[in-house]
């Protein structure tokens, strides 16, 4: 840490080896409950479509050919969105590019609720251009947060972040049960609403210090790091007199991804997003017409669902505390992803309902623990300057998955003589894929932020 370890008056101090000093505390606290609302609505605009569906083919008078180019609309508009936009939240801040993006989605989602009924290609480009917006709310706040946390609880605390997820779903169910009154225009307008409302949080948590250090804005910097560390361990440690740093690269350029010394895990991260989206997406998106294929009714489903749901709150605190283990990142994430295909197998061999709720339950655990570390993993192997960057190549790997797959199950639900059993068992074999490639990438646990 040059000169700065026991209150220098002079030298460098890389900004994360601060955070091996720093304890959790208002600052943290308050950045963490307000990003983890991000991932409860994530999930609500991922997940609602697939709930009002039927609702959607009845309004557009379309089939499942269609309802699946639907589905996908703000997954190819959050690809489109991943690469587009991806240089925003390394030069304009993490909080502005997730300010642009409410403001934008929330400006989509109006146009979608006044679709006419004899245009589905309405509803296919507003949420289009929904997801394009979404993308930049979406892929920030597990490095947000981390750039707030100490080395010591970064990984189990950014993975609790995770655990907002099952809550949007929980939210999506409950829409679904109100959709006969307030129809699938009312449940997209809610959705903008909850959005605009968590922008006022949004714009009142502070920017993250690295990425301050990283545009120059060193003052500000300090002021900030001083409320983290408290007056005292400023003073010790020589924040005030010191030049602060982050490793150097060109911000915002997705070229410096393919360093020789950051390209192999550039490409091993890209496809294990890949895959392990097509996992969980390829499932989910579709989980309710599987369901009702296997003779559930309608309200059974969403009961299948929230059990799925609630059965994600423990696999984030596990995978969290496991994640801070010997274990670490890798293994955790390695053997999650690996059980969560097993599960998926299991679930697409199922002859009973209990067997289908058993297993359902099973794979939703072990698939949403893995995401937990995985998306808090990622990060954490890249610079500063790049790390909003990075963010955007892991979701547009992310939404090439996630706009293909409700594609190709509803294409195969659709072909005659292609079993249940076949569409899901493909499913399975991805996350055993994830799992194989994820196992080549560097262990970040107890190591500081670049």
């Amino acid at each position: 840490m040059g000169n700065s370890g026991t209150g220098s008056t002079g030298g460098e101090i890389l900004v994360g080896e601060l955070f091996k000093y720093v304890k959790s505390g208002r600052v943290q606290l308050f950045v963490g409950l307000t990003l983890f609302f991000a991932f409860a609505i994530e999930a609500w605009e991922f997940m609602i479509p697939s709930f009002i569906l039927s609702a959607l083919m009845k309004y557009f008078s379309i089939g499942y050919a269609i309802a699946g180019l639907l589905l996908s609309a703000p997954f190819y508009g959050a690809l489109l969105g991943a690469y587009a936009l991806t240089w925003t939240p390394d030069v304009y801040g993490r909080k502005r590019a997730i300010q642009i993006g409410i403001i934008g989605y929330s400006i989509a989602g109006i146009i979608t609720a006044f679709a006419p009924p004899n245009n589905y290609w309405w509803y296919f480009w507003s949420r289009f251009v929904a997801g394009a917006f979404l993308v930049l709310v979406m892929g920030q706040p597990f490095p947000y947060l981390e750039e707030f946390m100490p080395v010591q609880s970064r990984g189990r605390v950014t993975v609790y972040l995770a655990s907002g997820w099952p809550i949007g779903t929980l939210m999506a169910v409950g829409a679904a049960y109100l959709e006969p009154w307030i129809h699938w225009q009312g449940v997209i307008l809610v959705s903008v609403a909850a959005l605009l409302i968590w922008l006022i949080p949004v714009s009142l948590i502070p920017e993250s210090p690295y990425y301050l250090v990283a545009v120059g804005r060193e003052s500000e910097a300090k002021k900030l790091l001083r409320r983290i560390l408290g007056n005292e361990l400023y003073e010790k440690l020589g924040v005030e007199n010191a030049k602060l740093k982050v490793e150097e690269r060109k911000k915002g350029n997705m070229l410096e991804l393919f360093k020789r010394d950051l390209l192999k895990n550039t490409w091993l991260i890209f496809f294990v997003n890949i895959f392990y989206s097509f996992a969980y997406w390829g499932l989910f998106i579709w989980i309710a017409a599987i369901l009702q294929s296997k003779g559930l009714t309608f309200v059974g489903t969403l009961e299948f669902v929230i059990a799925a749901a609630l059965a994600q709150f423990p696999a984030y605190f596990v995978s969290a505390s496991l994640a801070e283990t010997r274990l670490g990142r890798r293994i955790t994430t390695v053997s999650f992803m690996a059980l969560a295909g097993v599960f998926t197998y299991f679930f697409a061999s199922s002859t009973t309902i209990v067997d289908l709720l058993v297993y359902l339950v099973l794979l939703s655990f072990f698939n949403l623990g893995a995401w937990g570390v995985w998306d808090a993993w990622e990060p954490e192997m890249y610079p500063t300057p790049i790390r909003g960057v990075l963010m955007g190549w892991i979701t547009g790997a992310q939404r090439i998955s996630n706009a293909i797959a409700p594609t190709i199950i509803g294409l195969l639900l659709a072909i005659h003589g292609v079993t249940f059993t076949t569409v899901v068992t493909t499913i399975a074999i991805s996350a055993w894929i994830s799992a194989i490639l994820a196992l080549f990438l560097p262990e970040t646990r107890g190591k500081i932020l670049r």
